[in-house]
């Protein structure tokens, strides 16, 4: 049978799943990022890899920001339980956007050459 695996033990055919249209929320993107996909797709014409890189690099910005926006709300440290300052969870968080950021910029920076 073409549409299972051999030695399956389901005899259903399996049925293809069409995700809606609206699965996902919107993504918004804060004034910086906002600013940087503005300027740079203001002054060059990118082609749909160039463009999906530099928005990438925007959203990457936007979660950095939003990250170090609750970071400076909530304070850079907490006490555990046992007394002991330890890090924000969300400053590994905003390294990590800001690294994707600054590698999603390479990546289009190295396209557009």
């Amino acid at each position: 049978m073409p549409g299972r695996q051999a030695g399956a033990k389901s005899k259903k055919k399996p049925q293809a799943v069409v995700a809606a249209d609206k699965d996902a929320a919107a993504i918004e993107l804060t004034t910086s990022g906002k600013k940087l996909y503005d300027e740079i797709n203001g002054r060059w014409r990118l082609d749909p890899l160039c463009e999906k890189l530099l928005m990438a690099a925007a959203i990457h910005l936007s979660h950095a920001e939003r990250c170090n926006a609750i970071v400076e709300k909530e304070g850079r440290h907490y006490l555990t339980r046992f007394d002991e300052p330890k890090p924000h969870p969300l400053l590994a968080e905003a390294s990590k956007n800001l690294v994707s950021h600054t590698n999603a910029l390479a990546k289009l920076m190295t396209a557009l050459e």
